[in-house]
């Protein structure tokens, strides 16, 4: 679900996120940053990384994906097992 602060918008997905919990073969216990860092409209555009609690990377990229596939994950969140906010989540609400 969204539990950052502010209203969820269309395209949120381009602010800056985190992702913690369920997802994929992501681990549902570490913090992810979702980073719009690839060649817009490609496969690789949006790259979701580990991170500790100042943000800072603790790895290289888990999964990179499309914008299209990143804003189905955004807007999936609010009904699966998994949280996106706009800051770092420490724990699984």
């Amino acid at each position: 679900m969204w539990i950052g602060t502010g209203d969820f918008e269309d395209y949120g997905y381009l602010k800056d996120a985190y992702l913690k919990g369920k997802y994929g073969s992501l681990d549902p216990n570490q913090c992810y940053r979702i980073d719009d860092v690839g060649p817009p409209n490609s496969e690789l555009q949006f790259h979701v990384v580990p991170v500790d609690s100042d943000g800072k990377p603790l790895g290289p990229s888990a999964l990179s994906t499309s914008g299209s596939e990143m804003y189905n994950i955004w807007s999936h969140g609010q009904d699966d097992d998994y949280n996106v906010s706009n800051a770092y989540i420490a724990s699984q609400s």
